[in-house]
């Protein structure tokens, strides 16, 4: 089944909490639907849909993706509690991201492997530090909320922004939810607006928040 918008906004709720929840309340509530960049990678037969809601709320910033109409040619690797920790170079495999930024330069990039294991990288601006792996932070906390498995795939995180992270959840003024998954060994890249090539950090593609 191919979920609506307003599916994807009542799964996240169901999470997170509604908008009219007044001892939470929500500051934004955002639906999206990432596009696969077909530029560089041909493709063949159905390849999936990816949906998702963001919302604001105090200190946190939370994601839903959902993920449809998955085809034999995906491996997804089973979601492990026990892997939810810390590791590099996710986006070689199936990797779910988030980039999170203010009116400045710096940003945050945020990796989500839909087998457990995240990460939480910080820029001072375009791709600086220019290093790999990139310079972790330790400004964000991220946690696991809920992952569902079945025909659909559900996965649910929130990101807790500390006293010294470079902006304040309130302050976020554009984000870029985006993915890269891989059928038959060939990355299919996703995001609501892409750059040629793609590039998830390029800034004039994110969307206003």
């Amino acid at each position: 089944m191919n979920q609506t918008q307003n599916e994807i906004k009542h799964l996240h709720q169901a999470c997170f909490g509604a908008p009219s929840c007044a001892q939470n309340p929500v500051f934004e509530l955002m639906s999206f639907e990432l596009l696969p960049n077909t530029d560089n990678t041909p493709l063949m037969g159905d390849i999936p849909t990816i949906k998702g809601s963001v919302s604001s709320r105090q200190n946190c910033l939370e994601v839903t993706f959902t993920l449809t109409n998955i085809p034999t040619t995906l491996e997804v690797a089973a979601f492990d509690g026990a892997n939810t920790r810390h590791s590099d170079y996710l986006w070689e495999q199936n990797c779910l991201e988030i980039f999170v930024g203010d009116t400045n330069a710096h940003y945050y990039e945020v990796n989500a492997s839909v087998d457990g294991r995240f990460a939480v990288y910080e820029f001072d601006s375009y791709r600086h530090p220019a290093s790999l792996p990139p310079q972790k932070s330790t400004d964000i906390t991220f946690q696991w909320h809920k992952v569902q498995i079945g025909s659909e795939l559900v996965y649910q995180f929130s990101l807790a922004f500390l006293a010294t992270s470079k902006f304040k959840v309130q302050e976020i003024t554009r984000i870029n939810p985006c993915a890269i998954l891989y059928a038959d060994n060939h990355p299919i890249f996703y995001a609501i607006h892409h750059a040629t090539p793609p590039d998830f950090h390029h800034k004039a593609y994110w969307v206003k928040f």
